[in-house]
């Protein structure tokens, strides 16, 4: 989950051993408010991190393609 730790425990289960991530989801899969709730997080998280990449790569495609037509 490197470069994801603003996500890690509010929009994805992340553990360092097998065990605690087993656990994680046990309670998950327990728990359906909770369940719901990290649903919920995760798909924000998702939306917003896709907002993001979309501008970045639409910024460096423009770069690039206005570097290209003086060509």
């Amino acid at each position: 989950a490197e470069g994801l730790e603003m996500a890690r425990g509010k929009a994805m289960c992340v553990a360092d051993e097998p065990e605690a991530f087993a656990d994680a989801i046990l309670q998950l899969v327990e728990n359906g408010p909770q369940r719901r709730a990290l649903s919920d997080a995760a798909f924000e998280f998702a939306a917003a991190w896709n907002a993001e990449t979309d501008e970045a790569f639409a910024s460096v495609l423009a770069t690039a393609l206005s570097g290209h037509a003086a060509d």
